[in-house]
């Protein structure tokens, strides 16, 4: 009994460890498409929630604005890359990706009732 205790806390602490490595792998990732200038929606809503309090945090808009131009795909893209810091993130920042999720939303009702009048393909 004391054995499949053991055993349960070192699977428990490399699962911990597994989503704390895919947690700073997505951060690095994030990090080298911004400083290649190719950052993604995620990676500056990923910053600026990291950056609160630094130095950093003051050159970054609100984030509000990295959805400005975006089409339904990338909304919808967005929504699932929100979904994977939620998880990696275990409740951390929870409120802000929650926040950020009810934002994205809102304009991907917008931009999809708006493609529903026109019946267009693209978004304007």
């Amino acid at each position: 009994l004391e054995q499949r205790q053991k055993e349960s806390d070192k699977i428990s602490k490399w699962a911990k460890d597994e989503d704390q490595f895919h947690l700073k792998q997505a951060l690095l990732r994030s990090s080298i498409r911004i400083s290649d200038g190719r950052a993604k929606p995620i990676d500056l809503l990923a910053k600026y929630i990291s950056a609160e309090g630094e130095n950093d945090a003051v050159e970054m808009h609100e984030p509000y604005t990295y959805l400005n131009g975006l089409s339904i795909t990338d909304l919808e893209d967005l929504l699932e890359d929100i979904l994977v810091y939620q998880r990696l993130e275990k409740g951390n920042n929870c409120e802000y990706w929650e926040d950020i999720t009810v934002i994205v939303k809102d304009e991907l009702h917008k931009l999809r009732k708006l493609d529903s009048r026109t019946g267009s393909q693209y978004e304007a």
